[in-house]
């Protein structure tokens, strides 16, 4: 009688214990999602801001003759 006892309350427990894993699981897959949009999000940003510096470097220090050409290839000029 005991043993069905404590092998029931076991049981419960065991449960408890899963259920409790799986949602820290998904907790943990959600915030490890959500840090990857956010790093990938701020990469590109700095993607772009620095693009930009450089497209205003270019600017800057070419002469208007060779400004008549897109950025990348005035970039492989340098």
């Amino acid at each position: 009688m005991w043993g069905n006892i404590f092998l029931e309350n076991n049981h419960q427990g065991a449960k408890s214990i899963f259920l409790l894993a799986c949602w820290s699981l998904f907790v943990y897959e959600r915030l490890c999602v959500d840090m990857l949009i956010y790093f990938n999000l701020n990469l590109n940003l700095i993607q772009y801001v620095t693009f930009f510096a450089m497209e205003q470097a270019v600017n800057v220090t070419l002469s208007s003759n060779e400004w008549k050409q897109p950025v990348s290839q005035a970039l492989t000029k340098w």
